[in-house]
């Protein structure tokens, strides 16, 4: 996608990538809000189950450096509270 765009001229590039990368964070939070849903349920390790799963759906998700942090903490799911799992899936960007 990110190729299609850059032969295009400025003024539309600089349009699709705006749209682009409005369809990223609207992607991002929803993953988000459907992964709070399970911390607000106490379910830590299904939380990040569905954050990694869902963040995988989108081109400019599915690689995000966070996911590699996230992937040790689901490893140690069980020490991690509801309250540690909320703010790190907050600080996703």
């Amino acid at each position: 996608m990110k190729k299609v765009i850059s032969k295009l001229k400025k003024k539309s590039r600089e349009k699709c990538l705006a749209a682009v990368e409005k369809e990223r964070t609207e992607h991002l939070e929803w993953c988000k809000k459907v992964a709070l849903k399970y911390v607000d349920a106490g379910d830590v390790s299904t939380a990040w189950t569905s954050m990694y799963s869902d963040l995988g759906k989108h081109p400019d998700t599915a690689n995000h450096p966070l996911i590699n942090v996230g992937m040790v903490m689901y490893k140690h799911s069980e020490s991690v509270t509801p309250e540690e799992m909320r703010k790190f899936i907050n600080r996703f960007k």
